[in-house]
């Protein structure tokens, strides 16, 4: 019977089983992985027909309880895991195998995490606002864990000869969850501003300025030949974390000018040394004009946020903290 260290359970082109799955085997862990999506095809018919749907999940559950079975794994190790049964997780509990659960979201999603959090030995959260909630409401396995970027220790800086895009906003655009990136990055429009994301920019004032939805690939491309990149996270309801752009945006060594409204991003980052943070859609042109005219200043301070994610925000680094927290 061969034993395993990890099974990841993660859809395969999810931006956080990858790197982690990645840097788990660079550490010399046995590592598996298991696809949870519905995928194609499927993905579309079960939409319309409930029952089959429920078919697939079954079908996707099974294969994951078997194949524990065999692999035998410590931990099972699950992103997010929106298709994985509540019974499912008891099975694999029962076998003395321990569940983790690395939840991305904000409070937003708090009925779906103190749902899913008792049948995990380990919920992790990239948002200490979450976190408190969570203590306040007598839950001990629950864990804050944030982003990272998918850099080697060893990287050197991405200078580029020639910039495309002077102001850059990558992200999906939805009035019920991000209710401020309209209002906002409308405040850019007399700039060189470059928006890719979702096609609902197309129902926006700011259509002529959206491109696409671009690949992982294509999007750190557009990173790294933009002077600034602007990150707008959630205002929607209180948050002590960040998304995970902070990290992306500086490992591609261009200037994160991040909003203000969480604390997080104050902790990771030192203010206007390793990033700029704006208060509102009046302070962001200023910001914007600023560093655009102040080459030095825009170039040393995105250096200087390379060097700090570099430096501590790795994956390598990240996957350090989850060792402790499970004490591997």
């Amino acid at each position: 019977m061969k034993k395993i260290d990890f099974l990841i359970v993660t859809p395969p082109k999810a931006s956080l089983g990858k790197p982690i799955a990645k840097t788990l085997k660079q550490m010399n862990f046995q590592v598996e992985v298991f696809n949870d999506e519905l995928e194609g095809f499927n993905n579309k018919i079960s939409k319309l027909f409930p029952p089959y749907r429920e078919f697939l999940i079954n079908n996707i559950n099974e294969k994951l309880i078997n194949l524990v079975v065999k692999l035998q794994p410590k931990f099972v190790f699950i992103m997010k895991g929106k298709n994985i049964k509540l019974a499912t997780l008891n099975k694999i509990r029962g076998q003395g195998i321990k569940t983790i659960n690395l939840f991305p979201e904000y409070i937003s999603h708090w009925k779906s995490m103190s749902y899913l959090a008792p049948v995990y030995d380990y919920f992790l959260i990239p948002c200490y606002y979450v976190l408190n909630q969570a203590k306040k409401e007598g839950f001990a396995n629950f864990y804050y864990l944030t982003f990272a970027a998918d850099l080697s220790k060893n990287s050197p800086y991405p200078a580029v000869d020639k910039y495309l895009y002077d102001v850059t906003f990558i992200g999906s655009v939805n009035n019920d969850y991000y209710p401020e990136r309209v209002k906002f990055l409308s405040a850019l429009t007399d700039f060189d501003l470059h928006i890719w994301g979702n096609k609902g920019w197309l129902d926006t004032p700011l259509k002529k300025f959206y491109h696409n939805r671009p690949s992982d690939e294509k999007m750190f491309d557009i990173y790294r030949h933009s002077k600034i990149v602007v990150n707008i996270d959630y205002h929607a309801q209180p948050i002590d974390g960040v998304n995970i752009r902070p990290f992306e945006v500086t490992a591609c060594g261009s200037l994160l000018v991040n909003d203000a409204v969480s604390p997080d991003i104050f902790r990771l980052f030192k203010e206007n040394e390793e990033f700029v943070p704006f208060k509102d859609e009046n302070d962001l042109p200023t910001k914007v004009k600023y560093y655009l005219g102040h080459e030095a200043e825009r170039l040393k301070i995105a250096r200087a946020g390379f060097e700090k994610t570099k430096q501590l925000y790795t994956w390598l680094d990240r996957i350090e903290e989850l060792l402790k927290i499970i004490k591997f």
